[in-house]
């Protein structure tokens, strides 16, 4: 199995075991993250490990995809003022013309960790679920009694853009006070970086910040 997370700034490719045991962990850090290059670094890193892992029995069979701000209901990316290059995408029609000869699933990073969490982690036990994200923005995902709720149109949980403090500091989205601008590791590299712009750059030290 191949897992693909776009992570702002860098894009994060894992291969699997059937029973979610990491065998590969590939981190890209140093590419344009915008649609047309993502499409064929991925591509070029698919042919790859379908060569590498030809020989397991099963060999590669199936991806999954995370991208912020996907929605399953449209099978676009929507509203994502972060990366204006990916606004309105339509990512599921995208890479169905690539016409992989692998299955291929799609789901926003955030309900995709929530599931991670329910079939892999400690979240097992629970029949109701409330999963936050604080990475480059800020989400949530509910899950409840074996379904993620997503809302009539897709958008349950997109709480990073709620507006906190009216006077607050400028949002990229355009209003002032949203939480992404207080909680997330984009207002942490802010604060501890001003004026930088290579994100990628200084994730592992910030890392290494954070567990001191």
């Amino acid at each position: 199995m191949i897992g693909i997370e776009m992570i702002i700034p860098f894009i994060r490719i894992i291969v699997t075991n059937l029973s979610g045991t990491l065998l590969k962990n590939i981190i890209l850090s140093d590419i344009e993250i915008v649609p047309k290059s993502f499409i064929q670094q991925f591509i070029k890193t698919l042919t790859t490990l379908k060569a590498q892992y030809k020989s397991y029995k099963l060999g590669i069979i199936g991806i999954g995809f995370a991208f912020p701000n996907y929605n399953h209901k449209t099978g676009i990316i929507e509203n994502i003022p972060n990366m204006q290059k990916w606004n309105q995408f339509p990512i599921l029609q995208e890479l169905e013309k690539c016409k992989l000869d692998i299955p291929f699933f799609i789901q926003s990073t955030v309900q995709a960790a929530t599931m991670g969490k329910i079939h892999f982690g400690k979240a097992n036990p629970f029949e109701q679920l409330v999963y936050i994200s604080g990475t480059w923005g800020i989400s949530a995902s509910m899950y409840s009694n074996g379904n993620l709720i997503s809302g009539q149109h897709g958008f349950a949980g997109r709480i990073g853009h709620s507006i906190i403090d009216v006077n607050g500091r400028q949002c990229i989205c355009g209003n002032k006070g949203c939480l992404e601008e207080y909680a997330s590791i984009r207002a942490l590299f802010k604060k501890l970086y001003p004026g930088q712009s290579q994100q990628h750059k200084y994730i592992e030290e910030i890392l290494k910040r954070v567990k001191k």
